[in-house]
């Protein structure tokens, strides 16, 4: 795992631990380094959160490719010039400020979609409707389950709104 003493390190501005075998979390520590580079490239890390990149604010360069990472992408990126996110497990959607990036930024990442070539065009409202299916099948619990078809699964559901 990456050590959580590596804020000591403060005065570090080239972090490169890529092809490590790393795994576990990056460390919200990491966000106290002043690093104009960052690369955990081809590891076996998992998870991201955004409050671990937000004070990164002099990071040009940051790749991490070819990792465990799950979640959804930080808006806050846009500041960097050279990303790197590609072959992870990154969710849904790309954000509008990343969208100047090349496609290669994202490869692999199934669960993406955006205005970007090669990647699906996201539903116009994917957090209202997607995650309330999710939320009220309880993940397509098969007790929620009526039939079954040339095309999939039929699912019943009841829900109740309010409109004004």
């Amino acid at each position: 795992t990456i050590p959580l003493d590596i804020e000591s390190l403060n005065a570090l501005q080239y972090l490169d631990l890529s092809d490590n075998k790393l795994s576990g979390r990056i460390p919200l520590q990491i966000g106290g380094l002043s690093l104009y580079q960052l690369d955990l490239s081809h590891n076996i890390l998992q998870g991201v959160k955004p409050s671990q990149f937000e004070s990164l604010t002099l990071l040009n360069i940051l790749i991490l490719s070819r990792n465990n990472l799950t979640g959804m992408i930080p808006e806050f990126l846009v500041y960097v010039r050279n990303l790197n996110l590609s072959f992870n497990s990154l969710k849904v959607p790309i954000p509008d400020g990343l969208l100047h990036f090349a496609p290669e930024t994202f490869t692999g990442n199934k669960d993406l979609c955006g205005s970007i070539q090669g990647f699906l065009p996201c539903p116009s409202s994917p957090s209202i409707a997607f995650e309330d299916i999710i939320k009220v099948t309880e993940d397509f619990d098969i007790k929620y389950c009526i039939g079954r078809g040339g095309y999939g699964s039929v699912y019943r559901v009841a829900k109740v709104v309010a409109l004004k």
